[in-house]
């Protein structure tokens, strides 16, 4: 074995191996690989084209490898590096392209005349990197196989509620509808001076009950949807420090694995998913499109994207074309698609036939920053952040929830509930406090509305739901309010 290892340089595969390896066990069942196999794909083909370009400039297999191995841990982690930098008030000002690129021109000269020079064969560096990538590797897939730890990210856990058994005669079909980032309708009158007046004057007529004060108990959306479909708060979100990006994403998990679609599931329900959300067994309709960054997740370790990003501005326009990501959720292009699958899969929804009582899940993400489209549909000349721009997706989506609507009311055949939901607020100049008040509206199709009141924060819906209907008796939390910061 040991000969094996001194001889061959597994460690040039096993690199790239590890990383994909690695990102699947934090992720894992998160990640969708017909998204990220390209971005997987240059991983490997860095390695090797490196590999052979290395050993025809050291004219020697094992010295090449090692070259080789020298770029490649450059490409993938070099922006790891420029972030602990950027961690130290001694080396913050190092952390630039421009600082961090000539030293690794420097290091690299260096090292090839180094390997040039040198008459070793290098057999220890050889058992040492493939002995260490070996193990590296093989303990994040132990990881995947047996992951027993806790994530990052909890649910509360509350005694007498790990089994919820219901008593329901008759199951209703289940409509959750969210419009991400969509404010309620006092902070529309106080911070946007829009009167929302017309679109709750509807939701009252047909019945809805418009929850009043109503706010959500986390400012972003995975944690708001993961303590809605897990009816309770969550453990691990930290308000007082700020949360990453790559942490963020586990928070997915927590909507993945979730305790509503669990308790539906074995009620019988047909599961519709049209959110911006995997959830197990019911992957989203809405694809392909990268929602969350997956894609960002493996160009962390492709230093040509990284620097692209940071100084891509002073390249020339088919350079841009180059780099454009064709499944980025924020183009022109995906945000429209986005709008249109999710209203139409969701219209589709209402109107089909089912033997077993419906839940349907759609998220549509008009509302959320950045604004591509004024209220007719139309493309705006440039993307918006303003108060006129969120105005626009506000009266848009106010035409598509009455649409909804009245398809639900006019294609229902049995009991029903609506939710039609912000998951949270917006604020247009980072003010954490004005992210919680969101829009709330719920109908009961039996016109009961005694289970609502005393109903004010996001997390206590689906209480009230299966209070209502499944009889559970479930106690409605205390309303608690999380500002999470992000970097």
């Amino acid at each position: 074995m040991k000969k094996i290892l001194t001889r061959h340089p597994f460690f040039i595969i096993l690199l790239p191996l590890f990383i994909v390896v690695q990102l699947e066990s934090e992720y894992h069942r998160l990640i969708g690989y017909k998204l990220v196999f390209d971005r997987i794909l240059i991983l490997f083909i860095v390695a090797l084209f490196s590999y052979l370009l290395s050993c025809l400039i050291m004219r020697s297999r094992k010295k090449g490898a090692l070259l080789a191995f020298a770029f490649c841990f450059v490409f993938y982690f070099l922006t790891d590096i420029k972030v602990l930098l950027s961690r130290s008030s001694l080396t913050a000002g190092l952390n630039r392209y421009v600082i961090v690129l000539p030293f690794v021109i420097l290091f690299f000269v260096a090292f090839y005349l180094f390997l040039r020079k040198s008459k070793s064969n290098f057999s220890r560096t050889y058992v040492f990197l493939n002995t260490l990538f070996l193990i590296i590797t093989l303990h994040a897939f132990l990881k995947i196989l047996f992951k027993n730890e806790p994530g990052t990210y909890g649910v509360v856990k509350e005694l007498g509620t790990e089994k919820i058994h219901t008593n329901a005669a008759i199951k209703p079909d289940i409509y959750f509808i969210i419009s991400d980032a969509y404010s309620s309708s006092h902070s529309l009158k106080g911070e946007y001076g829009f009167d929302n007046d017309n679109i709750e004057s509807y939701l009252k007529r047909k019945g809805f009950w418009i929850v009043s004060d109503s706010k959500s108990n986390y400012s972003y959306t995975a944690y708001s949807v993961g303590s809605i479909l897990n009816m309770n708060y969550l453990t691990g979100v930290d308000s007082s420090t700020y949360v990453s990006g790559r942490d963020y994403l586990k928070a997915l998990h927590l909507v993945y694995k979730n305790k509503v679609f669990g308790i539906l599931k074995k009620e019988g329900y047909a599961v519709f998913n049209h959110s911006l959300f995997d959830i197990d067994s019911h992957p989203t309709t809405i694809r392909p499109i990268d929602f969350w960054g997956f894609r960002d997740l493996f160009n962390q370790y492709n230093l040509i994207d990284k620097v692209y990003k940071e100084v891509g501005y002073h390249f020339p326009e088919w350079i841009h074309q180059l780099m454009t990501d064709k499944y980025f959720v924020n183009s022109s292009r995906n945000r429209a698609r986005i709008d249109s699958m999710v209203y139409d899969h969701l219209l589709f929804s209402t109107k089909m036939r089912c033997d077993r009582p419906k839940m349907v899940y759609a998220h549509f993400l008009r509302t959320h920053p950045p604004f591509i489209f004024d209220s007719t549909g139309k493309n705006f000349p440039n993307k918006r952040n303003d108060k006129e721009g969120y105005i626009h997706q506000i009266s848009y989506m106010n035409r598509v929830f009455k649409d909804i609507t009245d398809s639900i009311f006019y294609y229902s055949k049995r009991p029903f509930v609506i939710i039609i939901l912000g998951d949270h607020g917006l604020s247009l100049e980072n003010d954490l406090s004005k992210l919680h008040p969101n829009f709330n509206a719920i109908y009961f199709s039996d016109g009961n509305k005694s289970d609502l009141l005393g109903f004010k924060s996001s997390v206590n819906t689906f209480r009230v739901v299966f209070n209502h209907f499944f009889k559970t008796q479930l106690p409605l939390l205390e309303d608690k309010f999380y500002r999470v910061r992000s970097y």
